[in-house]
């Protein structure tokens, strides 16, 4: 049986690998972010990725060189955020941090 925390845990350091050519970084990143996809949509396993600090990577993600990445790595705060109001609002402020994570994208990497 599969432990959700090792899981998580692995693949948020897999994400913090150099996003640079190594096709073994991109394939192992792509791997974490679509471990962690599978995960998130369940509640408590979107805010484990929160309380085990795997938001901050998958939003570095979003600045990837690789496509695939970015792509994957938006699907994961989606899934994570959809119907999760409490993960789209952090406690303690009465603002979403969606603004600055839609600042955080801008112009793509050429």
């Amino acid at each position: 049986m599969e432990n959700t925390t090792d899981i998580f845990r692995e693949s948020i350091s897999d994400l913090a690998l150099p996003d640079d050519a190594a096709p073994e970084n991109c394939a192992r990143k792509a791997t974490a972010l679509a471990n962690l996809a599978e995960r998130v949509e369940q509640l408590d396993l979107a805010v484990a990725l929160r309380n085990l600090g795997g938001v901050p990577r998958v939003v570095a993600c979003l600045s990837s060189q690789h496509a695939a990445l970015r792509t994957r790595a938006a699907d994961v705060i989606a899934i994570s955020c959809h119907n999760h109001p409490e993960l789209q609002v952090p406690p303690g402020q009465s603002t979403s941090r969606l603004p600055r994570l839609v600042l955080r994208l801008g112009p793509r990497p050429t």
